[in-house]
């Protein structure tokens, strides 16, 4: 597998285990809904801390308490400095899943597929949910959005090991040589049988001792 492969592949197994996690934060902003949303409303939690400051700030104009008053005043940034983040961070989350989806758009025209398709509308849904959010009927919107978009980027690269993106690397079948060996005819030593000197084949007589061969 080339580097350029392998590198592909590390990405797929980012993006599967994005989709999954994805997934399973659905799951718990379904449970955050139930749980927190609907048993314990927000909004009757805030009604009550404006409650609570309001009281806090009459009784310290009453008393005139030095401690009072930093205790209402500090309170009251408090809440304002959370609600001020709290709205900041909500139109940063709109801008974030805004660009996941450019990169959506364009990852499925390079890679086009349904799984992609419905990933871009999951994260439109999502995007989508967090514009009603201050409508309330955003928090059941968003979690729908985040569980499609998550099952279908699990369902696109699932299965990163054997995925259509990367091609496996086909190897030549190796061969083995059997090496031939060659029998050398033709050639015989000789010696001479008086006094056993070696000589070649087309000599008549040996050259030590002239014996006729």
């Amino acid at each position: 597998m080339s580097e350029q492969q392998q590198t592909q592949r590390e990405i797929e197994q980012h993006l599967h285990r994005l989709g999954r996690l994805q997934s399973e934060l659905a799951t718990w902003v379904w449970l955050s809904i139930f749980l927190f949303w609907l048993v314990f409303p927000l909004g009757f939690l805030i009604w009550r801390k404006v409650q609570y400051l309001i009281e806090l700030s009459r009784l310290s104009k009453k008393v005139k308490d030095y401690d009072l008053e930093r205790a209402f005043l500090f309170q009251f940034i408090g809440v304002i400095v959370t609600t001020v983040a709290f709205f900041a961070g909500w139109i940063v989350m709109i801008i974030g899943y805004d660009a996941l989806e450019k990169w959506g758009r364009r990852y499925a025209e390079q890679h086009p597929s349904p799984h992609m398709k419905r990933y871009i509308e999951g994260i439109k849904t999502i995007k989508l949910g967090l514009i009603l959010f201050p409508l309330v009927i955003g928090l059941f919107i968003i979690p729908m959005g985040m569980s499609k978009a998550g099952n279908a980027m699990v369902a696109e690269f699932g299965g990163y090991s054997s995925s259509a993106h990367v091609q496996p690397v086909q190897e030549a079948p190796m061969t083995t040589k059997i090496p031939i060996t060659q029998e050398v005819t033709g050639y015989k030593a000789k010696f001479c049988a008086a006094c056993g000197n070696p000589v070649e084949n087309d000599l008549k007589f040996c050259k030590n001792c002239g014996t006729p061969l």
